[in-house]
């Protein structure tokens, strides 16, 4: 049985949605990762001991969600890190803005004490999207099987 155009175009919808859900989204995760390593090498912390599971880089602490709004299909990924003793903001915000840190800031030269400065990797990591989207897409795609001129 001939199926309408608007089952065709809701069944096309719907394996976008999929792929974005289960694997752009995992690849999206990935360059954040890469991005946060590279930030934070510019600090060397000397009071604590970062983590090397359960870190801000870490994959496992980021989440994603993918809406769709009439022919658009957006994905919000998240770094949900928790920040050591429950604090009341989140571990990525503190990193990114350098905000947060109750260490002593007295007599302190700021220059020198570059986390305090902010590692922007949100920024740098959405500018690697915009470079790298399209491969992405169309990677995952065609391993879904759909062929993508």
């Amino acid at each position: 049985m001939a199926k309408s155009l608007e089952e065709v175009v809701s069944q096309i919808k719907k394996d976008c949605i999929k792929i974005i859900d289960k694997d752009v989204s995992q690849d999206l995760k990935k360059i954040e990762s890469e991005v946060i390593k590279e930030e934070l090498k510019k600090y060397n912390p000397r009071r604590y001991k970062r983590r090397i599971v359960g870190g801000l880089d870490d994959v496992a602490n980021m989440n994603h969600s993918v809406k769709e709004s009439g022919s658009i299909i957006s994905i919000k990924v998240t770094n949900d890190t928790p920040t050591f003793y429950s604090r009341d903001y989140r571990l990525d915000e503190a990193v990114e803005e350098g905000e947060y840190y109750e260490f002593p800031l007295k007599n302190r030269n700021t220059e020198k004490y570059t986390y305090l400065k902010g590692r922007k990797f949100t920024d740098k990591t959405q500018q690697q999207i915009n470079k790298n989207g399209d491969r992405i897409i169309l990677k995952n795609f065609r391993k879904n099987g759909i062929k993508i001129k």
